[in-house]
This record gives C-alpha cells, structure tokens and sequence, in this order.
C-alpha cells in the first residue's frame, strides 16, 4: 500500500488522530518540496501565530456574548447577553462578537470534548473603557442593558461542536490533498518520486485555503491587520481609511476606480488610467 492510499484510509476513519493524519502528510510534503503544504502541516500541529493567515475553515465565527454586572446594594447580574449593536462599530469591527481558532489541532481536539460553551473574555481594558464610557453618557443603550450597575467580565461563547467542525475540516483538506495527489503525482511521498511542480502546488494551496483570493495589509506602526477581497472595492477603502489615509484621498481613489471599471478600454481587473494617476 502507497503513501497515498494509507493516508486516504486513514482520513476516512474518524479511529485516526488528526494529528497523527498531518505527521503522515508531512512525509508528503517533505518529499513532493511543496512549501504551502509544509507550511500548514507544522501550522495545523503547532498552531498558528499571529502573523499567520489562517484559513477560512478556522474562522472567525461569529458568537453571543455574555456578561456579568455588579451594582448598587452589592447586587450581581449573571450571564446577561450584550447584543453587538450596543457598542461602539469599532469595538465590533475589532472581533468583540466573533472569534477565530489558533491552536494545535491537538488543543483543539481537547476543546472539542468539552460538554460546556467556551468562554473567550473580554481583555479588562475593553471593560475599563465601556464602563467609563457610561459613566459619561455615551453608551446609553449599552447602560440601558443594566441600570446603575457597571460591567464586571463579558466573554463570547463558542459551542465545542464548532470547534469539532473545525476539526473535521482539516481531515477533509487532508482527504482532498491525498486524493488530489493520486490524479496528479500518484507515487508522491514514495523514496525518488520527483518534486511536485507549480501547477500542483497552486491546486494544494487552493484545497487548504480556499478559492476567495485576499490581500493582506500590515501595517507595522500601529500592529493594523485587515483582510481586503480581491475586487471589493468597499473592504479596500475601508482598509485604506483603517490605515490612516485622509477621506477625501481614499475618496479620490475610490471614484478614480469607479472610473476605470466604466471604462470600456480598461480590461476587467487591469488598473487604468484614472487609478494610475491618482
């Protein structure tokens, strides 16, 4: 039996460790010289830091928040919800009401097994500043939640079984990346197979990533990390805005974009004219 075919049976078989299903696919991955596949194996087992894109199956998903209040008489509210529409866009844009996963497959795996919703907390400086912010007025929605009483702790709960599909996903990437193998390179992983080549390398980063095309902007200064789809002109200029461009020069370049698209002569996806001077 090849490589392949063991790590195809194995990933049919819930019996298999997922961990252990990923050491079998770096064998693959050693051998075909396929840095994306390298890359997310050693990721899927020792987690994924910050500066890593994660793919879309690991989140963010979106979550409930609970709270616990305190106020007059010593009196303690308990796992009251906070809806997101009662706190500043930012606090929401920021990930307050959703949550992505980071962690080893096998801190997964123990997640996964819990028989209770996952509390992910707030940071304490995030309560610090809604509570000072009732204090002076300008959350009145939020204080209308629980009058006279500030926020003790809130935390986003995240149900096991999503963590378990999570999970899952990866046993399936690594099903597809097997099976994706056999067609193209069925002797990949065996002792002398040649190294996989561009066209395959391209097909095993579309089957753990996913198809949507993203571009990732950094911006050192401030720590700023936002996602912008290709062809969304709005999640651009959101992210221009994010990073400190004045208004009226992330509005000049959205109509100079504008402008290219109705543009008969500039090709779908090509910058013109209009975007290039400005």
């Amino acid at each position: 039996m090849s490589r392949l075919e063991k790590i195809v049976d194995a990933a049919t078989s819930s019996a298999t460790p997922i961990a252990e299903l990923l050491r079998m696919t770096k064998v693959i991955a050693a051998r075909m010289e396929t840095p994306p596949l390298i890359d997310w194996v050693e990721y899927e087992l020792g987690g994924y830091p910050e500066d890593a894109v994660i793919p879309d199956y690991r989140g963010p998903f979106p979550t409930h928040v609970l709270s616990v209040w305190s106020g007059p008489m010593s009196s303690v509210l308990t796992n009251v919800p906070i809806p997101s529409s009662a706190v500043p866009q930012g606090l929401r844009d920021a990930g307050a009401f959703e949550v992505d996963f980071r962690q080893s497959v096998s801190e997964l795996a123990r997640l996964a097994q819990q028989e209770e919703m996952l509390p992910y907390g707030w940071g304490p400086d995030v309560v610090g500043l809604l509570n000072g912010d009732m204090m002076r007025g300008e959350l009145p929605n939020l204080q209308g939640i629980a009058p006279l009483h500030g926020i003790v702790s809130a935390s986003r709960q995240v149900s096991p079984a999503v963590i378990g599909s999570v999970l899952d996903n990866v046993r399936t990437r690594v099903l597809d990346l097997a099976l994706e193998f056999e067609k193209v390179a069925p002797d990949a992983g065996e002792p002398g197979a040649k190294p996989a080549d561009q066209t395959t390398i391209n097909h095993i980063t579309t089957i753990i990533y996913g198809h949507d095309n993203t571009v990732a902007v950094q911006g050192s200064a401030v720590g700023q990390h936002v996602t912008v789809q290709a062809g969304d002109l709005d999640s651009l200029t959101k992210a221009l805005s994010q990073l400190g461009l004045r208004t009226e020069d992330v509005a000049e370049l959205k109509h100079a974009i504008q402008d290219d698209e109705a543009d008969e002569d500039t090709p779908k996806g090509q910058q013109g004219g209009a975007s290039r001077s400005s």
